[in-house]
């Protein structure tokens, strides 16, 4: 999250913040180094390029195989904000016609602003308690907002009223030069 221009995050980096992992006597010492390297976050802003560094040290030194999550059954963040280079993937995405097993929505500035894109995603499945307002409750359907008509939406979002950044890339209407 944060600076989405540094270039420790995806698309140069295997690490998008979510991974799953064997528990073994392999992966526990990379964790607990990944813990004992906690001083470098104000320096990184992030764990992220902390355990990229050291993924490949625990695939050199520690012989640990490493395999990649599918990117449509896991997409990231970086697949919503360059989503003109996801070539249909996000359209097919919001219209229901590929269902991830998870979405993990990094390439953010802070949660607020992650809620926002999954509830326009249509991938946000959270309803804030009637009695108390810190609390969430599960929703069986999707709940729905309408931020930017920039960036991806499900299709009932295309003839609400939004704001975007740039008029020439509208999510709905644009073509890629076609």
């Amino acid at each position: 999250d944060g600076d989405r221009s540094a270039p420790f995050f995806a698309p140069h980096m295997a690490n998008s913040g979510f991974f799953v992992s064997k528990s073994n006597e392999k992966t526990a010492y990379l964790f607990r180094e990944l813990l004992y390297n906690g001083d470098n976050l104000p320096v990184r802003t992030s764990e992220q390029p902390i355990f990229g560094a050291m993924l490949p040290e625990a695939i050199n030194y520690l012989g640990m195989r490493v395999k990649t999550l599918s990117q449509r059954d896991f997409p990231a963040g970086h697949m919503f904000v360059y989503w003109l280079n996801s070539g249909d993937f996000m359209k097919q995405l919001v219209t229901g016609q590929v269902k991830p097993v998870l979405f993990h929505m990094h390439f953010t500035k802070n949660a607020a602003q992650k809620i926002r894109q999954m509830k326009q995603m249509g991938l946000w499945y959270l309803n804030k308690n009637k009695d108390d307002a810190t609390k969430y409750v599960c929703s069986k359907e999707p709940v729905v907002e309408c931020f930017q008509w920039d960036q991806p939406s499900v299709p009932s979002c295309r003839d609400h009223n939004m704001t975007g950044d740039n008029p020439n890339f509208r999510f709905w209407t644009y073509t890629n030069g076609c």
